[in-house]
């Protein structure tokens, strides 16, 4: 697994949140969930994201879908073989957020 740099995004968390509980003989858990960002531009993307040792319970109480959250974490890519692919290797990438803010869009203050 790589992580590259620090990464700061802002968006609307627009997914439900996708729990994984006992990923390795630890018993770490993550949450999975999406957020889209919200560009002056008009092009609107969607990041996949993870946050790990995290209370699933806790996290659910304090995050919704529809928040507008800051995320500071890292970029973090897993090897994926490519199915058909004749041993080739693609990289997906996830933001693994070290911390999670709720925050008031400037738009609304």
């Amino acid at each position: 697994m790589l992580d590259l740099n620090l990464l700061v995004l802002e968006g609307t968390i627009s997914s439900k949140f996708y729990v994984q509980t006992g990923i390795n003989d630890k018993g770490i858990s993550a949450i999975n969930f999406t957020i889209t960002n919200s560009p002056s531009e008009g092009k609107r993307f969607k990041y996949a994201c993870v946050a790990w040792r995290t209370d699933p319970e806790k996290f659910q109480e304090e995050y919704k879908e529809g928040d507008f959250i800051r995320i500071t974490g890292h970029l973090q890519q897993s090897p994926y073989p490519i199915p058909e692919g004749n041993g080739k290797i693609t990289y997906l990438g996830k933001v693994s957020a070290d911390k999670i803010d709720v925050i008031t869009p400037i738009s609304d203050v």
